[in-house]
């Protein structure tokens, strides 16, 4: 592969396509078992978790959303409260299993309602008025997997590393992944001869080649044979299917990934929100049913854990243009094997707002970090990890 199509081919931005027919392989090496898994699913532009999950009961949410409520009888109930939004079937199906930790009022002090600005902040789990260089997952990749891995995790539909950024080799970025594994590449590598800058330019290059490598591995496993497929149904009918596809592809061909990110966009409802919200909120549902079926048929789903996060919430009150502005608290939600389902954190209060008239969070998003890390990597010597432990949502078995 040339160095300069090899760059050219990882910064490419073209849109993701869908994949038709929507397949992935069966095929999976039985000869070891993976060590586990996460699967962060990030809602784009600030979900709006007023209307994810519900407060049905509470008179004043009606007032506030005159035009965006939804109705007490299109609600999924939940308890004699709350409920999900009707796209959320599957959510709602799983949640009455307690399979479902539902994490209500997720946010952070001082809170930043720019997307780039608090996005850097939940990518890098810093505090609302400091700059960090690194991504929260980036610290943590020594301490993940059993060494037999090519990579330590793979992005999928972006362009950016995100929570990894700082990672060099670790890391695969695939902007376009139906490209990406179909494309067949020479493999080439390089070495300098010179004494100019040497130390710093083999580095390079090792790198470089160490990432050719890994792409030519991943390809080699993933491309098998059309009869080996077995159709897996109910993909959402949206842009990222590609990402879960090729997801589904990596983990059946037998790789063991520890991380994988996909994104979902659009959620930056500021107008027209209704119908909008609704269709987003059925892509989440089915990105979850996917990933579960997928999982589960892969032998996987006691290895896995899915986590949802977006960089805010919504505004309580609905505006005039008949959507939502940048708020702060949300709601996220996790699944997996060894998750313990029911709701954690607290319901923010419609009454009691801030200063510019949003919701107050009660659980920093860096005690669900914390929660990750010791509960589910089980990596014990994290200072990060130490620092919020104590506050974090215990939403993992401690059977694992």
């Amino acid at each position: 592969m040339k160095r300069r199509n090899f760059i050219k081919f990882c910064s490419k931005t073209s849109a993701l396509s869908l994949l038709d027919p929507l397949q992935f392989q069966q095929l999976y090496a039985a000869t070891s078992s993976p060590k586990r898994m996460l699967i962060l699913i990030e809602l784009k532009g600030g979900n709006d978790g007023l209307n994810t999950l519900i407060p049905y009961a509470d008179n004043e949410y009606f007032k506030l959303r005159p035009t965006l409520s939804i109705k007490k009888d299109k609600v999924l109930k939940i308890d004699k409260d709350k409920g999900l939004h009707p796209s959320l079937t599957f959510l709602h199906q799983q949640s009455q299993k307690k399979n479902v930790a539902i994490l209500e009022g997720i946010g952070y002090p001082n809170p930043n309602l720019s997307h780039f600005r608090s996005t850097d902040i939940w990518e890098t789990a810093s505090d609302s008025h400091h700059f960090l260089a690194e991504g929260w997952l980036n610290h943590l990749l020594p301490k993940i997997g059993d060494g037999s891995e090519l990579i330590k995790g793979i992005v999928f539909g972006e362009n950016s590393l995100g929570p990894f950024r700082g990672a060099t080799k670790d890391v695969l970025v695939m902007n376009n992944p139906k490209q990406f594994l179909r494309k067949k590449t020479k493999l080439e590598t390089y070495s300098i001869s010179n004494d100019i800058n040497k130390e710093s330019l083999n580095h390079i290059l090792s790198v470089e080649n160490s990432i050719s490598h890994t792409i030519e591995e991943i390809r080699k496993k993933t491309l098998i044979e059309p009869s080996k497929e077995s159709r897996l149904n109910n993909f959402p009918k949206h842009k990222m299917t590609g990402s879960l596809n090729a997801l589904m592809k990596i983990l059946a061909s037998g790789h063991y990934v520890p991380i994988y990110k996909i994104s979902i966009g659009g959620f930056d409802t500021h107008t027209q929100q209704e119908n909008n919200h609704q269709r987003l909120l059925k892509v989440l549902d089915n990105t979850y049913k996917s990933l579960y079926e997928g999982l589960t048929q892969l032998g996987l789903w006691q290895k896995s854990l899915i986590f949802s996060y977006s960089e805010f919430g919504r505004r309580p009150k609905e505006n005039g243009s008949k959507g939502t502005d940048h708020g702060t608290a949300s709601v996220h939600f996790a699944m997996g094997g060894e998750v313990k389902g029911g709701f954690y954190g607290k319901a923010p209060s419609l009454v009691n707002l801030d200063q510019e008239f949003n919701l107050i969070y009660n659980l920093d998003f860096r005690s669900v970090y914390a929660t990750i890390i010791k509960d589910w990597f089980k990596i014990k010597n994290s200072s990060f990890a130490n620092k919020w432990i104590k506050q974090s949502p215990k939403f993992i078995s401690s059977f694992g």
